[in-house]
């Protein structure tokens, strides 16, 4: 095998199959997660408490009030690159789940074409290269 070509026996199949199909699922999941704040979320202003993780995987904990008072703790890795400690940005929240908090930024579509489409390309090229493996 030389050391531009991929391994095309089929338990790399199999592990690219499973792992292009897992990121799908995640960007499945995503999208129901942005469509459910899409349709029903509610705006408010949160402030930041908490800041943890690298700059790529950045986590959030955020506090707002709900329209109903109640006031909400909860954690998103999804916030305005760079937010602080002690500074307040714009989030959209479920009213039947307060925990499922996004920023409010607009469209909600970037995450779950980023990680649905990288799965199913991940599955495409894994069994394109498998099955033109198996002619050579």
């Amino acid at each position: 095998m030389s050391a531009t070509r991929l391994p095309r026996s089929r338990g790399a199949l199999l592990v690219g199959v499973v792992l292009g199909l897992l990121l799908t699922t995640i960007g499945f999941g995503t999208y129901l997660d942005h469509r459910v704040l899409a349709g029903r979320g509610v705006s408010t202003t949160a402030t930041v408490l908490e800041a943890s993780g690298g700059r790529k995987d950045r986590e959030y904990v955020v506090s707002f009030v709900t329209a109903d008072g109640r006031e909400v703790r909860a954690t998103t890795t999804e916030a305005e690159l760079g937010a602080s400690v002690g500074s307040r940005i714009e989030v959209v929240y479920d009213p039947q789940d307060p925990a499922l908090v996004r920023q409010d930024i607009g469209g909600y579509w970037l995450a779950p074409v980023a990680w649905g489409g990288g799965g199913l390309l991940a599955v495409v090229v894994v069994v394109l290269q498998y099955v033109r493996g198996r002619r050579d």
